[in-house]
């Protein structure tokens, strides 16, 4: 079930609704009305860059206490990812 972002024409609220298709249009949850206008939503991924791993691949790791050689990025738990 998609979860989409409305916002209420009638009474400005803001309001994320799951909604299937086989549904009836969405309503309010405040007001009870159907003015729904739908949102331009995003979505949220965490994605590792190629600079972080290269520098760890390379053994180039720069943060202050962290280096790669002592059990930083070569044992997985790299301070930059």
């Amino acid at each position: 079930m998609p979860l989409y972002e409305y916002t209420c024409r009638t009474c400005g609220a803001e309001v994320e609704l799951l909604v299937r298709e086989s549904d009836a249009r969405p309503r309010c949850p405040t007001c009870g009305s159907l003015a729904l206008k739908r949102k331009f939503s995003t979505f949220s991924s965490r994605v590792r860059s190629a600079t972080t791993s290269s520098a760890c691949a390379s053994g180039a790791c720069s943060l202050a206490g962290s280096s790669c050689s002592t059990g930083g990025c070569a044992s997985g738990a790299c301070p930059l990812g």
